[in-house]
């Protein structure tokens, strides 16, 4: 038997060009249409009785709903076949603007949806037949059903609970709906028509239509309340068994599992009748927390149900919403999740609209953000403006719950207590903002111990810094670890590209100017979250010390990542021709281990790149005592000694540095370091060139430190105030 619900024309025009799956794939991916598969195979109703496109979806007093609609003069409705007209034909029309509305703004907000979530479900087969529905549509005019293609996710079987969760409306459960009759949520907070009950009339007959539907049901989305304390969808399991439909239809179901069944009635033993069981267990913490966001239930049960489901249930995984409480400790939840090796799907609560993370004090949502990068969704979600009026009425909701159960939200996340009737100003308080140090040198390079020093000393200033390496393509992390690790007493406060994503409220710093123009000459060969944290660093606020390197590349640079602003500093004995605040780069001793001496050779050179080392090669018939430090490249003379970076305790291997630079050098540390220590230099370059060679061979020596230096350091902390 087929069944006809709808006749209509066949499509023409844009939806003509769908002939088959991939036709719809396609355009799906590259967005010349906005398909999803929930008008063509589901079957939803809320719990108040009206029938919708799918469980995000909206509804207005006039939505048909089972008492004066059938399921399959639902799924005939003109309200139906025009989302599936303008979801096919790629404009969208103020009515599936408004029935589609909250995956609409998910996608523009947090960039994926129970759309894109669904799409990628049947692009993976999970729901194959749902394409032939779709191409059928298209080619008769006419919603046949001839095989198994529904997906069942109706409330039409109670809407009984045994938790009481914070963020749940209360027609959503029987619990909820007794404890809003207590205390009244809607003085607090906007759950709607908080006292509507599940509608009860013709619920019976409505079941007896679905009944009707069983030979074209796939899955059957068993729904609450709490799906495993009704009795009447343990009923229509039982239909199922009996007249053979059960082995066909895929079971799945979201659950609370703080239970496995009720009277006479279990899961477990349901399950293997069935084609198929997936289970989606709701939480929002582990531990206590969870206890607190969902009341009445116990952590230790759940963790003991969840190794009971996973024995029958093909698939398990997790439900989350995100919300201004649960977000708070999402990360023991993943952590847990990741340890028993269960996936997690995340929702954002969006209503009641006072309970959504956007409305969290500023300076938490900036923690949250950092510890969450990995979590597109999260970090969307926390960098929406928020409102400290919905954050207080939210907090005062969430006490007034608490006095049903003498607790306190306080001493559950003690850090939202100093935000208690939260001002305007209390909730702009902002993390200090965070100087991010970056570097893109090799391991070997000044730029890099510049970079780290300096870091170490605003830190100790109390200027929060941290050094941001980008790993150059040829090294590793590690690389960068032993160099700092080999010359300095500790290593702090330093981070690597792919590991963070800053703040729009840090400001970037970089040593040279080649720093940013090493980033963007490299680009392709970096990783994806390495861009990524790129971009947002070089588009803030940037404070950038002059160097000649890449006169022509830099604009492009700055061009590319357009920082929000540009705060130059110089070192005009080094660039008289340099912009920029007068500043000069002095090395923080203070932070150095000492070397020991342990003499290898007499004579030091530095050769770290090619052009160094050619220099090196016209002298070194004269100094036979030699080292020369290298990196392990083609470069190198393999009949030479060279001293491969990193170089164990350097200071203290040599009798002499020999100077050899015959070209612009802006900032020749070694001489310097040479100078502090006492270790002779052999200056043989002419000294007549003017830059960094001469500047720094005369230029005093002192630490980072040093009062001498405080004038220097105070240009670099009023370009951070700027």
């Amino acid at each position: 038997m087929n069944i006809i619900v709808s006749d209509r024309k066949p499509k023409q025009g844009p939806m003509s060009g769908l002939n088959s799956a991939q036709d719809i794939i396609d355009k799906t991916e590259s967005n010349e249409i906005w398909f999803c598969p929930r008008p063509f195979d589901h079957l939803y109703s809320a719990v108040n009785g009206s029938w919708v496109v799918c469980c995000q979806g909206e509804t207005t007093n006039n939505t048909p709903n089972i008492r004066n609609t059938s399921p399959i003069e639902w799924l005939q409705s003109d309200i139906l076949n025009t989302i599936r007209d303008e979801i096919l034909s790629g404009e969208l029309g103020d009515h599936t603007k408004f029935h589609c509305g909250k995956c609409i703004r998910q996608e523009e907000d947090y960039g994926v949806s129970d759309r894109t979530h669904h799409n990628k479900h049947i692009h993976e087969g999970v729901n194959g037949p749902v394409y032939k529905q779709v191409i059928d549509y298209i080619e008769t005019g006419k919603f046949n059903l001839k095989e198994r293609v529904i997906t069942l996710q109706t409330r039409v079987f109670g809407n009984q609970c045994n938790l009481d969760c914070y963020m749940c409306h209360p027609q959503n459960s029987t619990t909820r709906q007794a404890s809003n009759k207590k205390i009244d949520f809607n003085q607090y907070i906007q759950f709607g028509d908080s006292n509507k009950e599940q509608t009860k009339l013709k619920s019976i007959d409505t079941i007896d239509e679905i009944k009707e539907l069983a030979p074209y049901i796939q899955n059957f989305l068993i729904q609450g309340g709490e799906p495993l304390v009704m009795k009447k969808q343990f009923e229509f399991l039982d239909f199922l068994i009996d007249n053979g439909h059960a082995e066909h239809i895929q079971l799945a179901m979201n659950s609370n599992l703080t239970i496995l069944g009720t009277t006479k009635y279990n899961i477990l033993e349901y399950a293997p009748k069935f084609k198929g069981l997936g289970t989606n267990v709701s939480l929002e913490g582990i531990g206590v927390y969870n206890d607190y966001i969902r009341r009445r239930s116990d952590w230790a049960t759940i963790e003991s149900n969840v190794k009971e489901i996973r024995k029958v249930s093909e698939y398990t995984g997790i439900f989350t919403t995100v919300s201004l409480l649960s977000v708070l400790r999402l990360d023991e939840l993943f952590e847990w999740s990741t340890t028993e090796g269960i996936d997690q799907k995340l929702f954002i609560v969006e209503n009641p609209k006072e309970l959504h993370v956007r409305h969290l004090p500023r300076k938490i949502k900036d923690e949250l953000i950092i510890r969450f990068k990995d979590y597109d969704v999260i970090t969307s979600a926390l960098k929406l403006q928020g409102d400290p009026v919905e954050y207080n009425k939210a907090i005062e909701y969430i006490k007034a719950t608490d006095s049903l159960y003498h607790t306190n939200v306080y001493d559950v996340y003690p850090e939202l207590e100093e935000y208690d009737n939260m001002t305007q100003e209390k909730y702009d308080e902002r993390l200090p903002s965070m100087i991010n140090i970056v570097c893109t040198s090799k391991p070997g390079d000044g730029l890099l111990r510049y970079s780290y020093e300096h870091c170490q000393y605003l830190n100790s200033i109390s200027i929060p810094a941290q050094l941001v390496i980008v790993c150059n393509k040829h090294f590793k992390d590690q690389d960068y670890i032993d160099a700092i690790n080999e010359q300095y007493t500790s290593i702090q406060n330093v981070i690597f590209a792919d590991e963070f994503i800053p703040t729009n409220n840090d400001t970037t710093l970089i040593m040279g100017r080649s720093m940013i123009t090493l980033a963007y000459k490299d680009l392709k060969s970096y990783s994806l979250d390495e861009v990524f944290t790129l971009n947002l660093l070089f588009s803030e606020r940037l404070i950038s010390v002059y160097n000649s390197n890449h006169p022509v590349e830099y604009p492009l640079a700055l061009e590319y990542f357009n920082p929000k602003s540009v705060y130059d500093l110089c070192d005009y004995d080094v660039y008289p021709d340099g912009v920029g605040d007068d500043f000069k780069k002095v090395i923080g001793f203070q932070y150095y281990k000492q070397p020991k001496q342990d003499i290898q050779f007499k004579h030091l050179f530095l050769g770290t790149n090619e052009i160094y080392y050619k220099e090196i090669e016209k002298v070194i018939h004269n100094y036979p005592d030699h080292g020369i430090i290298a990196y392990d490249d083609d470069y190198i003379n393999p009949e030479l000694n060279n001293i491969i970076v990193p170089v164990h305790n350097l200071l203290g291997i040599f009798e002499t540095y020999v100077y050899t630079k015959n070209y612009f050098d802006p900032a020749p540390r070694l001489i310097k370091e040479c100078q502090r220590l006492g270790i002779g230099v052999d200056y043989l370059r002419d000294k007549s060139i003017k830059d960094g060679g001469m500047v720094y061979w005369n230029r005093e020596t002192f630490d980072i430190g040093d009062d001498r230096n405080r004038d220097n350091m105070n240009v670099l902390i009023g370009a951070i105030g700027q």
